[in-house]
């Protein structure tokens, strides 16, 4: 039980320190705020809506729009309701933010190298394996607990 107490407290614990150092490191935007251009970008929709991008990375709704609105007013997404149904907002991503997304990489680049410099290939692999297994394990008790 030891193991799993430890691994439990320390994802939350890794989790805030990864945003400190992001915050720090990219200053312009959080990386809350790069999370979601992150998952716009991965949810290979080229409008997705609120709700859409809300479940992919399992935030609210509410807590995406304010994200969102942070980000539009930086001029890097626009909101638009959607033209069929307009409780339905959408969100996509400018060229302004396609822009300053290609400027980071380079500092994005060396974050990742410097957070896994001690990991073999065969250990990231297996660690992403894990990973992969934990989520779907959240991903079933969040059903469960939803039903």
């Amino acid at each position: 039980m030891r193991n799993q107490e430890f691994i439990f407290g320390a994802m939350f614990q890794y989790s805030n320190k990864l945003q400190n150092i992001g915050d720090r490191v990219f200053g312009d935007i959080s990386m809350k705020q790069w999370f979601l251009l992150a998952a716009i970008h991965a949810i290979a929709l080229e409008h997705p809506g609120l709700s859409e991008v809300a479940d992919f990375i399992g935030y609210s709704r509410q807590n995406v729009k304010k994200i969102a609105l942070q980000l539009e007013s930086a001029g890097l997404v626009v909101l638009q309701k959607d033209k069929d149904d307009k409780r339905f907002t959408r969100i996509s991503m400018t060229p302004a933010c396609h822009q300053y997304l290609k400027t980071r990489e380079p500092d994005e680049e060396r974050l990742m190298k410097q957070l896994f410099r001690n990991f073999s290939a065969t250990e990231l692999d297996v660690l992403a394996q894990l990973m992969y297994k934990l989520g779907d394990n959240i991903t079933t008790m969040d059903a469960e607990i939803s039903k």
